[in-house]
């Protein structure tokens, strides 16, 4: 679980640079990126029963963006080492409707739901004559092998 969560952050950090160094980070890029930032939070804020400060498509600017991905690792991790992750935790949804989840399962959907999101930017860079950068896990896990 502590490497699918580094690989999350590090794609959410590499997919913000190459945004902003192809200077489109606005728009629908801005948008979607900071709604998988927001859902992180949106999720950490249930697991540790607190409230999230962001609502669900608040947009960040890319250093701030950058910044809570950087704390969103560190809480995540901390979570995995210290949590019981088969406790079934209770919560609402957005639209208020009552649910139980384990936190294993809430963890593997917040990895699964970044990778959707960052898929549908890989696409929208495509659409815009703008080469992606490769964002599958193995090609995150042989880059991390070769450092």
């Amino acid at each position: 679980m502590k490497k699918l969560f580094e690989f999350n952050h590090q794609l959410n950090e590499d997919v913000c640079n190459h945004l902003v160094s192809n200077k489109v980070y606005d728009g629908k890029f801005r948008r979607l990126l900071s709604h998988i930032i927001n859902a992180q939070d949106i999720w950490l804020s249930r697991i540790q029963n607190t409230s999230s400060e962001f609502e669900i498509w608040q947009e960040h600017d890319p250093e701030d963006l950058k910044k809570h991905n950087d704390q969103h690792l560190k809480s995540f991790l901390d979570l995995i080492q210290n949590q019981d992750l088969n406790k079934v935790l209770s919560y609402n949804s957005l639209a208020g409707k009552g649910y139980t989840t384990a936190i294993e399962d809430i963890l593997m959907h917040i990895v699964n739901h970044g990778t959707h999101h960052r898929a549908q930017i890989s696409q929208l860079l495509s659409q815009n004559n703008i080469n992606p950068i490769p964002t599958d896990y193995i090609y995150y896990i042989r880059k991390a092998k070769s450092k």
